[in-house]
């Protein structure tokens, strides 16, 4: 082997730099070709068998590596040399002698020595898997871990893959003692042996406190009050009551004050209004209308309308709004619609002393059910006289003659419809028409 003689009673001082060794770097070079990626690999020697290996690698599809020449300088240097303290006059260096680098095989050798180590390196990987496959492993301690803490944590002691890692988040629950975000439990139990393809951990992370402040909600809307219960972590149990002062659908008040700490997920107690107090109207149709007053009296007001009848007892009630078994607000009023025996009722007139000619008039009753009345004046009090004709046409036609002043009526014989008058006074006469319906 190559060596320094030092001849001399002086001490020699300085640094020699050691190569990296040949037969070290070859196999790990040719195990780069297991994995992807970037390798990098310091202080490889700088000798033909490392640059000749990397051509190999290139031809095998890597990249070829570009070798350091720093750590190999003074090794391939003719005369290495050595950095002294001071100098000495009875030190003595002798140059070091050095064998001749050997050549490297034929690169047919070295692509086979090369598939040979990777084919041998892939083979122990795939023994390692299967052997991993049926060991049986200790389950570690994640409790008090983040959840990807805890991850890392199995994929280091169980040989996962970080994304393999059989862990899953069962669940989450308050604690006092255990951080937000940490774990709290986990199954199975620390140091529990199973077997490796068997596993499956299982664990509950903090809250955090159990305790929060009871958010503000007397006021507000329903959805309102409960979403912000829920932003807290609280449940809220919401039940109505009647209030004259709140609005229907908001809250009248909490079981827990704004601004005190209260236990999650509580449940917190809303009352919500539902308005005013209500009561059941009670059924007064066919009764008479005094009797049915006096049946709302002290509940509700009432408020009386008449409808002629033909059938019904004149002054009983017909209908009443709101409908029988209907909450009405107490104190709100019930309109009766009562009973009367039928007349008629003026539902369109005209007057006038001239010729008139009608736009469409609008009939709704049915026939028999409305009728035309003409009336005849003196146009100036007491005097004048004269005739008239009135006519109409339309859903059904007709027509009506006073010869002198005075009055007539007739039921045409045609029911609802649209109709058009036509008057035509003679003399010194005014006159009157009116259409009337039975109600």
């Amino acid at each position: 082997m190559d060596k320094l003689r030092i001849s001399g009673g002086s001490p020699l001082r300085g640094t020699v730099p050691i190569s990296g060794s040949k037969n070290a770097a070859l196999p790990v070079m040719a195990a780069t070709l297991l994995a992807p990626g970037i390798h990098r690999l310091r202080n490889v020697p700088r000798l033909r068998d490392t640059r000749t290996f990397a051509k190999v690698l290139e031809l095998l599809g890597g990249t070829a590596p570009a070798i350091a020449a720093a750590a190999s300088v003074a090794a391939e240097a003719e005369s290495p040399t050595v950095a002294l303290a001071r100098p000495g006059p009875t030190a003595v260096l002798e140059a070091p002698r050095r064998h001749a680098v050997r050549k490297l095989r034929r690169s047919r050798r070295m692509v086979i020595a090369a598939v040979g180590v990777a084919a041998a390196a892939a083979l122990a990987f795939v023994g390692a898997t299967i052997a991993n496959s049926d060991r049986v492993v200790a389950v570690p301690r994640v409790t008090g871990m983040t959840v990807p803490e805890a991850r890392a944590m199995l994929a280091d002691s169980s040989h996962f893959d970080l994304a393999d890692v059989p862990l899953r988040v069962d669940g989450r629950a308050y604690s006092e003692s255990v951080p937000v975000g940490r774990v709290l439990t986990q199954t199975p139990a620390p140091t529990t042996r199973v077997k490796r393809t068997s596993l499956d951990v299982r664990v509950r992370v903090s809250r955090g406190t159990a305790l929060a402040v009871m958010p503000d909600v007397e006021g507000a809307l329903q959805t309102d009050a409960v979403a912000s219960l829920h932003d807290v972590g609280f449940a809220a149990l919401v039940h109505a009551e009647e209030s004259w002062d709140v609005p229907e659908g908001r809250v009248i008040s909490s079981d827990v004050a704004a601004g005190d700490e209260v236990r999650r997920p509580g449940p917190i107690a809303l009352a919500v209004s539902s308005g005013p107090p209500r009561a059941p109207v009670p059924d007064v149709r066919g009764v008479a209308v005094d009797d049915a007053v006096a049946r709302l009296d002290g509940s509700f007001e009432s408020d009386v309308a008449e409808e002629g009848s033909d059938t019904a007892v004149a002054g009983s009630v017909l209908r009443q709004s709101p409908e029988p078994g209907a909450r009405a607000v107490l104190g709100s009023t019930v309109i009766l619609t009562v009973a009367r025996a039928p007349r008629w009722m003026t539902t369109w007139s005209q007057s006038g002393s001239g010729s008139y000619d009608s736009g469409g008039i609008d009939v709704t009753a049915p026939q028999g059910k409305w009728r035309l009345v003409v009336e005849l004046h003196p146009r100036y009090l007491i005097f004048g006289s004269g005739s008239a004709s009135v006519a109409w046409e339309g859903t059904g036609a007709g027509q009506i003659r006073l010869a002198q002043v005075g009055s007539d009526e007739v039921a045409p014989l045609s029911g609802a419809g649209s109709y058009r008058l036509h008057v035509r006074p003679e003399g010194s006469v005014s006159w009157t028409v009116r259409i009337e319906e039975v109600g």
